[in-house]
């Protein structure tokens, strides 16, 4: 039971940081298909919360966007 609770926990949070990266994409005003030309980084599938990347890819996305991970955690996550 507590695995399922974990499972669900980490369901949301990268629920959470997609809605975020979509958010920040769409305000830059870039496809994903120019995000991933310029970074190596299919950010679809994490969009569509159908993979679970690394800190170093997080880290990689704020450098994108030109902010930090504080920045990027203010916004959304206050739960």
């Amino acid at each position: 039971m507590e695995k399922l609770k974990h499972q669900e926990v980490n369901k949301e949070l990268l629920r959470k940081i997609s809605i975020r990266i979509k958010e920040l994409r769409k305000q830059k005003g870039v496809s994903q298909e120019i995000f991933v030309t310029d970074t190596g980084i299919n950010i679809g599938r994490i969009e569509s919360c159908k993979s679970n990347f690394s800190v170093t890819t997080l880290q990689n996305i704020c450098n994108y966007f030109e902010i930090t991970l504080e920045e990027f955690f203010s916004k959304g996550f206050d739960d």
